[in-house]
């Protein structure tokens, strides 16, 4: 299988998930990487797709990153956004995550 994504993608627990704060909304957050994030957005967001948004990221271990992008799309529930990033999540985050993540949920 040919996976044409160039950063890796951390899929959440649920009970792991960080938040993404837009214009004072929080949401919950499914999966990320450094190039992207995917959220459920509620009924009541829709922003077009290329619409710019600036967001602040919280993780379950407090840390906050300010990221910024344009709206890709929704998923086919039409529940879930995705934000292409122009200002991501730094890669030492990423990986400290997904090694939080892994040693939490790792198989015995």
């Amino acid at each position: 299988m040919d996976d044409k994504r160039n950063h890796f993608r951390l899929q959440y627990p649920p009970p792991e998930r960080p938040s993404i704060e837009i214009a004072g909304n929080k949401y919950e957050v499914f999966d990320l990487s450094e190039g992207g994030v995917r959220f459920d957005c509620g009924p009541t967001f829709r922003p077009e797709p290329k619409t710019p948004i600036q967001a602040k990221i919280t993780f379950k271990d407090g840390a906050i990153c300010l990221v910024r992008g344009n709206v890709l799309r929704f998923d086919a529930d039409k529940r879930h956004l995705i934000i292409l990033l122009t200002v991501g999540v730094p890669y030492p985050k990423m990986m400290e995550e997904h090694r939080r993540i892994l040693q939490k949920y790792k198989k015995d």
